[in-house]
């Protein structure tokens, strides 16, 4: 019987030994989880605790344009008096007209035109004359320089000989101008109208 007792008490030591191991096995596997799980939160905490802030940027891009137009055309010199030649600007300012009545050859007139731009970016100008005729001789003084917008213009002269010409005919040219933007490398092929003028001889 004391063997048996014995034995009982191994046992029991044995299961308590056994159920402490257990604790302590579970004891370290929590709190290896709990020690992760605060590094983890401790991590994530720092992280949110970063204060962080921020520029916007906004803008607005507004295009402007050109918007070139004859404002005034005159006769600044003649060879003859009174005067055989008239002007008048049509089509909102795009085109000028010209007209020399009882031309002869020998005959000579200059023009003075005005040229405003009444966009809103600057631009230059090429005038060129196209004639028809070499009968008629077409010389043409450019302005030089920009032309700021909002109305600011430059003038030019246009100035106009007559050579061997028939009786009675009528005689075309036109005047093309090319605008670009003050600040492009490359013409723009924005033309206004031709002007169209007609010399009569009688």
């Amino acid at each position: 019987m004391g063997k048996r007792k014995n034995m009982c008490r191994d046992l029991k030591d044995r299961g308590v030994e056994a159920k402490m191991r257990w604790k302590h096995k579970g004891k370290s596997q929590t709190g290896l989880i709990l020690a992760t799980l605060v590094l983890l939160l401790n991590a994530m905490g720092v992280g949110l605790a970063a204060w962080q802030e921020g520029l916007v940027m906004k803008g607005t891009v507004a295009t402007g344009e050109i918007d070139p137009v004859f404002t005034r055309c005159e006769v600044a010199g003649e060879s003859c008096a009174p005067s055989r030649a008239r002007t008048w600007i049509v089509d909102g300012g795009k085109r000028l007209i010209l007209e020399v009545q009882d031309a002869y050859p020998g005959y000579y007139v200059r023009f003075r035109y005005r040229v405003a731009n009444l966009g809103t970016v600057p631009v230059r100008f090429v005038a060129e004359a196209h004639s028809a005729n070499p009968a008629i001789l077409i010389d043409l003084t450019q302005p030089t320089g920009i032309i700021d917008g909002r109305g600011n213009y430059l003038e030019g002269d246009l100035s106009l000989t007559v050579g061997a010409a028939e009786e009675c005919k009528d005689y075309c040219f036109s005047v093309c101008l090319s605008f670009q933007q003050w600040n492009a490398g490359k013409l723009l092929q924005l033309h206004l109208p031709k002007g169209v003028g007609v010399a009569t001889g009688e």
